[in-house]
């Protein structure tokens, strides 16, 4: 028998529709009717996720390999439909987002690291488009290159991708390639023939530095000149060199995480990465003295602007507030306490991190297996929190989020899809630059968010109207303000033209603008 089973069950006119899969990678679509009856059926080229009428009786069908497909009434076949642009697929393991583009890798795996043979690649969406690197469309992937989990664009304009089966992917910034595998990565154990590539990270230098889990040098340099250097720790686990995940803090240090249960890692290489022989680590795990960290299953790691380093767990987050000391033993994960409501406990205590993103405010959003929340810097304070049923995340199985600093835009990666939030917290930098106001003038009637960009990070912004009344004070997350365009009275200021003052915390440097409020 070809027949694997029913897939999907959806409401048709006067029936259902019944999604069936084979063997073969293909399917049947039935519609059943009221009186149990076969009414109609068609075969499909992959397999039916979803299916759906539309008035006049066109049906379309969601086919997990070949995307949307339509078919008119009278029809014995589908064919293609002229899909709006996306990326190749829904999974979006990993995210990088700078200055209004996105890049996201498609590939993955399970939660014991077993591959998922992912062949979507990567997506890139620049300027309003999305352009697709797909396994048997693009050809440098050939026929054997899966599972994308790590990406990045480094300072060379190039886009740097890490695959869980094959080695390092460069997409240069010309449009020519490079692929590094054996001879660069140890194979990885258990596994011969692969070279999983698991973290990526740049440092101030302009190197890049990867994690290659399950290799026997576990992290890898590749230098801005062209040189190679790998590196043991010899800790052992309960999967022999298992690395992810890597970050890199203000000292220089490099950290990943251990995963199935390894805890983290920091390496010092003293700034000379080609000398080993004064290099220094340090293995965390749970307990006090030996890491502080709530779990050894760790599934992220984030540096925040005060160079402390958010550790997300499988039973909550561990923060390393004294990064700089912590390989001499001097200092450890702490567990902070929240307090949300009526009650106080660890910071998410029973709850799986698997995403924290620093946003230019120094907030942290953080993802779980139950939806986002977004924390106060010190994560002392909730300050919203987002989840399917209340908000567009398609699901609460929070893979990966990734901040555009430049545009404020939070992008949340889940199991079924990817969402963007337009959030309220920019990069600041250190001098007010191409300050912009928007909208401007604020139209009659508008109830949304006025926002003010390119501030000195952390700015204390004034709304005066043109007699030097104040109306509204706020500070800037990062280099942006945001205005509910109320003020304290809670009412909306008369029509007319309002003054902006801005300054830093010791008045070097200071901006003064307009704004306008419309009948």
């Amino acid at each position: 028998m070809l027949q694997l089973g029913t897939r999907h069950i959806d409401a048709a006119k006067d029936g259902v529709w019944i999604s069936e899969n084979y063997k073969t990678f293909d399917g049947k679509v039935k519609r059943i009717n009221l009186q149990f009856q076969l009414a109609d059926s068609f075969r499909t080229a992959g397999y039916s996720k979803q299916v759906m009428e539309i008035e006049g009786g066109a049906t379309f069908i969601a086919d997990e390999f070949n995307g949307l497909k339509r078919r008119n009434p009278g029809d014995n076949d589908y064919f293609n439909t002229d899909l709006p642009e996306g990326p190749t697929t829904h999974t979006s393991f990993d995210v990088y987002a700078r200055n209004k583009e996105l890049w996201v890798a498609h590939g993955g795996y399970d939660e014991r690291w077993i591959y998922t043979y992912n062949r979507a690649g990567f997506s890139q969406f620049k300027d309003e488009k999305w352009k697709p690197y797909k396994m048997f469309e693009y050809p440098p992937f050939g026929d054997s290159t899966f599972d994308f989990v790590k990406i990045v664009k480094g300072p060379d304009g190039n886009v740097y991708a890490g695959s869980n089966q094959s080695g390092l992917f460069v997409l240069k910034a010309d449009g020519s390639y490079e692929i590094f595998k054996q001879g660069y990565f140890d194979e990885s154990a258990g596994a011969g023939g692969t070279y999983r590539v698991s973290g990526l990270a740049f440092d101030k230098q302009g190197n890049l530095w990867m994690n290659v889990f399950g290799g026997t040098h576990e992290l890898v340099v590749k230098m801005k000149d062209g040189n190679w250097y790998e590196y043991f720790v010899p800790y052992s686990r309960i999967y022999p060199h298992s690395a992810a995940h890597l970050i890199i803090d203000d000292n220089g240090q490099k950290w990943w995480a251990s995963p199935r249960g390894g805890g983290v890692i920091a390496y010092d290489d003293n700034g000379t990465p080609d000398n080993i022989a004064d290099d220094r680590h340090r293995h965390l795990v749970a307990g006090k003295g030996s890491g502080g960290l709530p779990d050894n299953e760790v599934f992220v790691l984030a540096k925040d602007q005060n160079n402390s380093i958010w550790i997300g767990t499988a039973n909550g987050i561990g923060i390393v507030a004294c990064s700089g000391s912590v390989i001499t033993g001097d200092c450890e994960s702490e567990l902070r306490v929240v307090q949300f409501d009526e009650f106080a406990g660890y910071l998410f205590q029973n709850e799986q991190v698997h995403a924290i993103a620093v946003d230019g405010g120094n907030r942290k959003w953080i993802g779980t297996t139950n939806g986002v929340w977004l924390v106060s810097p010190e994560g002392d304070e909730i300050l919203m929190r987002f989840t399917a049923e209340n908000s567009p995340l398609p699901s609460n199985n929070i893979q990966t989020i990734s901040i555009d600093q430049v545009t404020g835009d939070v992008y949340i990666s889940t199991e079924e899809g990817l969402v963007s939030f337009r959030g309220t917290a920019t990069e600041g930098g250190s001098e007010n630059k191409d300050v912009v106001t928007f909208p401007n003038p604020v139209p009659s009637g508008f109830n949304g968010t006025i926002a003010i960009t390119g501030l000195v990070e952390n700015a204390d912004v004034r709304i005066t109207d043109i007699s030097g009344q104040l109306v509204h004070r706020m500070r800037a997350n990062g280099g942006q303000a945001t205005w509910d365009g109320k003020d304290y009275t809670g009412r909306r200021p008369q029509s007319g033209v309002y003054l902006i003052f801005v300054t830093n915390r010791d008045g070097s440097q200071t901006h003064a603008g307009k704004m306008v409020f419309m009948e």
